[in-house]
């Protein structure tokens, strides 16, 4: 057995002299605990020590019968005295004087009982009602904090399903503008091929079938060619190309740089036409400019 000793100020028991009375841990509940640290009334409790103990002698039955059991019994609370019955014994009947006289003499006793009473309501009676009273008080405050939570919880829950709701109408009016967005239809030329006047235009060529002539001879070759950075362009079939995979058709990579020199058009403007980066533009721009220079140069 553990070397304990009561908790309670005023209380005296421990493992040496009363080894057989039963010492108990306070509860592992907090709400409890703080029952227990009110009622115990000791400013130097250690809520959270094994040691803490609290003997039998605080518990009706001279032990805790359940880990939510409160308890009762404190050096300042007194048991209340047990109140004196006043009981009627009938008097055999005698006289009449007789009768009167016991009569008169059973009024008076029961008046000196009554007035003893009345005078003699112990004082240890009130403690016992201030003590009730002080648990009714510990369980409105238990109550009370437990309802300030409660509110407490209410109001976080609110705000942050108003979070929520502001951030789905973002995600749906983000939603909606990528929906726009994909809506438009990019930049194409086939649009137009049936007007020259609009294909010489957008391009300097005189018709559709010109601009087709001059697509055929490029776009084997353009279908290997690899952007760069640096100002230098690759279009060995053989080449391995690496990065990502093109945003645009070999067509509309042709068709876009065809508006660069031809209209002169800036980067943002063609980039919002074929839905692609400005990065994107300026790359295939500067790599299909440097490409048809080398092979279209020796047919001029």
């Amino acid at each position: 057995m553990g070397k304990f000793s009561c908790c309670v100020p005023g209380c005296t028991n421990n493992w040496r002299n009363s080894p057989k009375k039963k010492f108990h841990t306070l509860p592992s509940d907090t709400k409890v605990r703080r029952l227990y640290e009110k009622l115990i009334r000791n400013e130097n409790l250690k809520l959270n020590a094994q040691h803490t103990r609290i003997c039998g002698d605080h518990f009706p039955d001279g032990e805790r019968m359940c880990r939510t059991q409160l308890p009762s019994i404190f050096p300042w609370t007194a048991t209340p005295e047990k109140r004196r019955v006043i009981e009627k014994h009938e008097v055999p009947s005698t006289t009449k004087k007789i009768r009167k006289g016991l009569e008169a003499c059973e009024l008076r006793s029961e008046d000196v009982f009554a007035e003893e009473i009345e005078n003699n309501v112990s004082d240890n009676e009130v403690p016992v009602s201030e003590n009730i009273d002080f648990v009714v008080c510990i369980d409105q405050a238990c109550q009370t904090e437990d309802f300030r939570d409660l509110e407490d919880l209410k109001a976080k829950i609110e705000t942050l399903n108003k979070e929520i709701e502001a951030l789905n109408k973002e995600n749906e009016d983000l939603k909606k503008n990528i929906r726009e967005t994909n809506s438009k239809p990019k930049f194409d030329i086939e649009d137009y091929k049936s007007s020259d006047e609009d294909i010489s235009f957008y391009t300097g060529f005189p018709n559709y079938d010109t601009l087709i002539l001059c697509f055929d001879l490029l776009k084997e070759k353009a279908k290997n060619l690899c952007y760069s950075d640096k100002g230098t362009t690759h279009f060995d079939p053989s080449y391995n190309k690496p990065g990502s995979r093109r945003k645009l058709s070999v067509w509309q990579e042709f068709t876009m740089v065809l508006l660069r020199l031809r209209l002169g058009l800036f980067t943002k403007e063609l980039a919002d036409r074929f839905r692609v980066s400005v990065s994107t533009v300026s790359s295939v721009c500067r790599t299909w400019i440097m490409f048809m220079r080398k092979e279209l140069e020796p047919i001029s």
